[in-house]
């Protein structure tokens, strides 16, 4: 049984919110909300190979940055946490499909970038995303879906990638 306190140290290690506020949060906008709108599911890419070689401590510090680079490329409208281990959600509103794809490819293209070396040697840190789109009111529980499903395809075509509303996305202009 997990105590207030640990919910807390959980939110304090990525800056973002907990699992259970940030399902609050969608829930309480979705009936009502308005425009174009995208929910991202992040995934870091073999987290447990980091863990096992490099150490718990390192692990932590790789979702520290993982966050961080999910803080820079979003705004103060959307809304984003860790829901559970290594996998975070980002709710970006408003966000048309062109914003969307470039927030979710830049905090891709930041993740791969993060310069994180622990004894001489470089730790590999990436995430896949699978992302959802919606226009007006929405299900946050079938939004979720839709974006974990896409996640698994992305994981599934080789990591380090990103299906938007069941497409691949490839690179974008830099």
């Amino acid at each position: 049984m997990r105590t207030c306190a640990a919910r807390r140290a959980r939110r304090a290690l990525t800056g973002g919110l907990n699992r259970e506020a940030l399902f609050a949060a969608l829930a309480s906008q979705a009936p009502g909300h308005h425009g174009a709108a995208a929910l991202l599911v992040a995934d870091a890419d073999h987290f447990k190979r980091i863990n096992d070689s490099f150490g718990h401590l390192v692990g932590d510090e790789a979702l520290r940055r993982i966050a961080s680079c999910i803080a820079e490329a979003t705004t103060d409208a959307d809304l984003w946490g860790r829901i559970g281990g290594e996998e975070f959600v980002v709710f970006l509103h408003p966000a048309d499909v062109t914003r969307a794809r470039a927030v979710a490819d830049g905090i891709r293209r930041a993740v791969a970038a993060v310069e994180l070396v622990v004894a001489g040697s470089r730790v590999p840190i990436s995430v896949s995303i699978g992302a959802a789109s919606v226009i007006d009111a929405f299900d946050p529980v079938d939004l979720f879906r839709r974006a974990d499903e896409y996640l698994y395809r992305a994981k599934d075509g080789g990591r380090d990638r990103i299906v938007f509303d069941g497409a691949e996305l490839g690179p974008l202009a830099a």
